[in-house]
């Protein structure tokens, strides 16, 4: 996969990994892959991303 970023990794913010999860279920919703399989893969990056930030407590 070709990414280009203005960002080093390790100095992203919240905002930019959400930015980047967009570009990522844009890809994933895109695919020929199963709904469910789709809806595992976003759901389970976007929960990732929401504890990053703070917003959810496992």
């Amino acid at each position: 996969m070709d990414r280009q970023h203005d960002r080093h990794p390790d100095r992203w913010s919240i905002d930019d990994i959400k930015r980047e999860y967009k570009r990522y279920s844009e890809l994933i919703n895109n695919s020929d892959r199963a709904p469910t399989t789709k809806a595992t893969y976003t759901t389970h990056a976007w929960r990732f991303i929401q504890w990053l930030a703070g917003d959810i407590n496992i």
